[in-house]
């Protein structure tokens, strides 16, 4: 977990992966330092990221529960890390409609 390893959210889990794009479209990011599972106001953080998603992505404001919970569940409960959660948009032009995507890394 703590490799750098980059995760995409599948609706239920977040699987690890590496998304060859051309062009991330970023529509929001958040980070926050974790310290032996410790966050500071990891509330905030959430609903921060939260109303940004709900602002840009309607198909992935549906996920941010169950996104949260996986996040939450992967941090880990030593040592230090500072994830980074980010709603990426679809292209323009993408085959699927809805693309819109959750990540954490």
């Amino acid at each position: 977990m703590l490799d750098g390893t980059f995760y995409r959210f599948d609706g239920t889990a977040l699987v690890a992966c590496q998304d060859l794009v051309n062009e991330v479209r970023l529509a929001a990011a958040d980070s926050f330092l974790v310290e032996d599972g410790r966050v500071r106001n990891l509330a905030a953080h959430y609903q921060r990221f939260g109303a940004w998603v709900r602002g840009s992505s309607e198909s992935a404001a549906g996920q941010l529960e169950s996104f949260f919970a996986a996040v939450t569940q992967i941090m880990p409960r030593e040592g230090r890390w500072f994830p980074r959660i980010e709603l990426h948009l679809g292209l323009q032009g993408d085959a699927e409609p809805n693309n819109d995507a959750l990540y954490l890394r």
